[in-house]
């Protein structure tokens, strides 16, 4: 888990708990691999996909669904979605 580029917010629904992760991200397209790395305050997230069509956006939810043990539709792209800074909500 990325502790520094996390922020927690605890919402209540049904009586059931959801624990939604606000996260600063990095985004770099048409890199050699797709990796995740921590850095303080965001994560630099490095995509194989290029920054076409929404390629890359895709890419970035897959790879931080895959990185946070989420579902596809648990991340979801708040800010940036034409930028290499972005903010990210996983659920």
């Amino acid at each position: 888990d990325a502790c520094c580029a996390v922020s927690g917010i605890t919402r209540f629904n049904s009586g059931r708990q959801l624990l939604m992760k606000t996260i600063k991200v990095r985004v770099i397209p048409n890199a050699k691999k797709s990796e995740v790395k921590e850095e303080p305050g965001m994560l630099r997230v490095r995509l194989k996909a290029k920054p076409e069509d929404g390629r890359a956006n895709a890419e970035l939810i897959r790879v931080l669904s895959a990185h946070f043990g989420a579902g596809k539709n648990g991340v979801r792209i708040l800010k940036g979605r034409k930028s290499r800074d972005k903010t990210v909500l996983i659920k």
